[in-house]
This record gives structure tokens, sequence and C-alpha cells, in this order.
């Protein structure tokens, strides 16, 4: 599934494999079972990753969560 703005324009397509150890999320099933496009397949993994953002190297962590009061 893919949220998008606009009609599909290849040039400015990209994006980072699902897989991506230095996402750190834990899912909860095996790569094995998961089925992706070719195309989704050859992302790259986050530290191969060339685009407008900066990465550091390290894992992502989660977000603080707000108080709820």
């Amino acid at each position: 599934m893919y949220k998008v703005s606009d009609y599909y324009a290849p040039a400015l397509d990209g994006g980072i494999r699902w897989n991506a150890p230095d996402i750190g999320i834990p899912w909860p099933f095996r790569a094995a079972d998961i089925v992706t496009s070719e195309k989704d397949g050859r992302l790259p993994l986050l530290n191969d990753f060339v685009g407008p953002f900066v990465y550091d190297g390290y894992p992502l962590t989660p977000l603080p969560m707000p108080d709820a009061g």
C-alpha cells in the first residue's frame, strides 16, 4: 500500500527497503513470508539511501509520547 499525493512520477520515486536493520523495527513476522514488488525489493537499505534527508547512522528510536492528562 502506498500513500501518494499526485500521479506517479518515476523520476521522483524513491524509498528504503522495509526491513532495513537500521530502522530498528522488530517486525512480528519472517522476512521470507513477505511478498514485495521487484521494484521495492531493489530499494536501498537506510545506510545506502541517497536523498534529501540526513541520517547519522544510528538506529531510529521511538518518539516520546505526549502526556494524556
